[in-house]
């Protein structure tokens, strides 16, 4: 139902936009800078709630603890009854404006009047058209990492930087700051520079900082090194998952009990109380040095500062190209088939990148795991613990790929504008009368820079 209610935004206001406006792409990117700000409100109230407990009594567990669950739902209620209030204000918009309608109504005395193209025809134009079809899988491929990034966020600085739960909803929220202020920059960019081929540019130039900007996944912090996982009780290095030692001999502790302790003198956790040789209540601890605290340690590097600098980076480019995207993708196709391109568009970012996204991150998230929940019956539960290395890895070759591919089909999509150029300015200089030459003529005049358009005038 949210995506059902979501669509009109994406195909019928854009279309709308386009139509009383030359500034289509600059007003995209105000509508994305508004979705900005109210995913941060989103988030703010998301850490607030977060803290509350799912069911709105004690739990045995504080917030910091792996175990905790907070009352996610609390924030639906509240935004369900704010859009209820802002829903009437869309039924003042006008059926166009008057001033488009006066130049609209001079301009039909001199141009001769076209059938507008059935749905059908148009897709079927739209589809042949191997600029908007390259423009069409270039967003596919961003909105892979865009929806699967972001859906994965919160857990991602909770593994990699060792987040709680609460910090990592507000690190959330300077990453929607980010994208915030990747609208305003690319909103910016399609108004001043609207022609096809420096819109290209621009996106290959923020692809290419994109890739740059990936490296991120490799500036972690060590805040999930378990004793007999990671570390052995003398805390060196270790490869072997071993949990027994002599200190927790006759603790006989349950090995599927994760519930991690923290050694605050040395910073290390252990798998749970049990087998850091602790009493029942966490107390006379035999294989600690310093004093206990619940949950893993929660470690402060000087690498999570340059991690969410370049984050910060990546994603005020991925969101950046957002507005450019549908600035360049407007320029190749007639007005009149804006709404229908914008369908095709938010159906193929929906089916083939926002869908299988999160599936793929999620993915990652699995096969980094090393540590898996295990329930009475033997099977795999959730997971509890993951490999940090692994997962870097992982979300880079997920990164590379959906930015690398984009840069080269922007580069194809730019080719093939060009040379419609080259083939509808031979067919110009040989026409007597302008007026009859089709109207996709303006498109690519208006996709083309100032200089070579004159020429074609």
């Amino acid at each position: 139902m949210l995506g059902m209610g979501n669509i009109p935004q994406n195909t019928v206001a854009i279309q709308y936009i386009e139509e009383n406006s030359n500034l289509g792409g600059f007003y995209f990117g105000i509508m994305q800078l508004f979705r900005s700000i109210g995913g941060i409100s989103g988030a703010i109230i998301a850490a607030i709630t977060l803290q509350i407990p799912v069911n709105l009594r004690k739990l045995p567990v504080d917030n910091d603890h792996l175990l905790w669950v907070g009352a996610y739902w609390i924030g639906f209620l509240i935004m369900s009854f704010a859009v209820a209030v802002f829903i009437p204000i869309l039924f003042v918009f006008p059926k166009s404006f008057r001033k488009v309608e006066s130049i609209a109504n001079e301009v039909e005395k001199d141009i001769p009047v076209h059938d507008n193209d059935d749905f059908l025809l148009q897709i079927q134009k739209l589809l042949t058209n191997m600029s908007f079809v390259f423009m069409n899988i270039t967003s596919v491929t961003e909105s892979i990492v865009f929806s699967g990034f972001l859906s994965f966020a919160t857990k991602y600085f909770q593994t990699i930087l060792g987040f709680s739960s609460n910090t990592a909803s507000l690190g959330l929220a300077v990453l929607i700051i980010a994208a915030a202020l990747g609208s305003i920059i690319g909103a910016v960019c399609s108004k001043f520079k609207n022609e096809f081929s420096t819109l290209v540019f621009a996106l290959i130039g923020l692809s290419t900082l994109q890739i740059l900007a990936g490296h991120f996944v490799f500036f972690t912090c060590d805040s999930h090194k378990v004793v007999g996982i990671f570390l052995d009780y003398n805390k060196k290095s270790t490869s072997n998952f071993e949990l027994d030692a002599p200190c927790n001999t006759n603790c006989h502790c349950d090995e599927e009990l994760f519930q991690p302790v923290c050694d605050t003198d040395v910073n290390v956790a252990f798998y749970s109380g049990c087998y850091a040789g602790c009493n029942a209540d966490n107390t006379n601890c035999s294989c600690l040095t310093g004093t206990l605290k619940q949950g893993t340690c929660n470690n402060i590097c000087t690498n999570m500062y340059l991690n969410l600098a370049l984050t910060f980076i990546f994603v005020i480019c991925m969101v950046g190209k957002v507005p450019l995207g549908i600035a360049a993708s407007i320029k190749i196709i007639k007005v009149e088939h804006t709404s229908v391109a914008m369908a095709l568009i938010n159906f193929a970012q929906r089916c083939f990148g926002m869908m299988p996204g999160p599936l793929i991150f999620g993915v990652v998230f699995d096969w980094s795991c090393i540590l898996w929940q295990k329930s009475c019956k033997d099977s795999e539960g959730s997971c509890l613990l993951i490999d940090q290395t692994r997962l870097s890895w992982y979300v880079y070759a997920v990164i590379m790929f959906c930015c690398i591919i984009p840069i080269i089909f922007y580069s194809l999509s730019y080719f093939v504008e060009l040379k419609k150029y080259e083939v509808r300015k031979n067919d110009i200089k040989g026409v007597d009368n302008p007026m009859t030459v089709s109207t996709e003529t303006t498109s690519i005049q208006s996709s083309l820079p100032a200089a070579e358009t004159q020429i074609v005038t």
